[in-house]
């Protein structure tokens, strides 16, 4: 009987289950790692995006010093001239003038100062080195391509005093209304606030672009070089943000 007893095995019973606390904690811990990876992910594409955004804006660089796009910029500019009318130059010209310095600068140095006052030192620091860094690219393209005016058709308004390739108007728009958005959009409530935020500065850029066009002080392929290269800067600065 005792050798029986011996070689009985007992049934295995399942582990005693883990405290609360340590399934709460590892739960916990799973969705912060997967949050981070999201995180480090969108950042990743977010670079990309720029980089090809301002490689978009260096190849229509190399295209324009041959002059391929001349004629095409020409013909553009002189199918506008049937549409233009006083009421219309009016919204131009006061588009214009809101990407220009005498608006932007103001602007900016608010967006600055509200960041700071918020005490959002960092933001602030951010979206001052974006544009200052953004607006020192576009002189140094300036220089470089050294893309004389159009005088395709009669300009509205005067301006266009610099080289032309790629408009400041059109490339500083993205960066002072786009990372001003950027920097507001945590404060948004909703995400149809945010939606409707971005679509603002989306919209404005590209109004302010067309305006440059309409005017008669750029050609497209000014402002459409100067939308990638704006756009590109700030999204790659903001991708790098987000993975520090």
């Amino acid at each position: 009987m005792a050798p029986f007893l011996l070689t009985m095995t007992l049934p295995e019973l399942p582990p005693p289950p883990d405290p609360l606390f340590l399934r709460l904690y590892r739960r916990l811990a799973g969705l912060l790692r997967s949050r981070w990876a999201a995180l480090g992910l969108l950042a990743g594409i977010t670079v990309v995006v720029g980089a090809v955004l301002l490689a978009g804006f260096a190849w229509m660089a190399l295209v324009v010093r041959t002059g391929a796009f001349d004629e095409r910029d020409r013909d553009l500019m002189l199918a506008l001239v049937p549409w233009r009318t006083p009421a219309r130059t009016a919204v131009m010209l006061a588009l214009s003038w809101v990407g220009s310095g005498a608006f932007e600068i103001p602007f900016g140095l608010l967006v600055f100062a509200a960041c700071r006052r918020a005490g959002r030192h960092r933001a602030a620091a951010f979206y001052g080195l974006v544009v200052l860094s953004g607006w020192a690219l576009n002189l140094l393209s300036k220089e470089i391509i050294a893309r004389a005016r159009p005088h395709v058709i009669p300009r509205l308004g005067g301006g266009g005093g610099w080289y032309s390739f790629p408009s400041g108007h059109a490339m500083l728009a993205p960066l002072v209304f786009g990372l001003a958005a950027a920097v507001v959009a945590p404060y948004c409530r909703t995400r149809l606030a945010r939606a409707a935020l971005y679509a603002t500065a989306v919209a404005l850029s590209l109004a302010i672009a067309f305006s440059r066009v309409y005017l008669g002080v750029h050609y497209p392929s000014d402002v459409a070089g100067a939308l990638l290269a704006g756009t590109g800067w700030a999204v790659l600065w903001l991708g790098a943000a987000r993975s520090d």
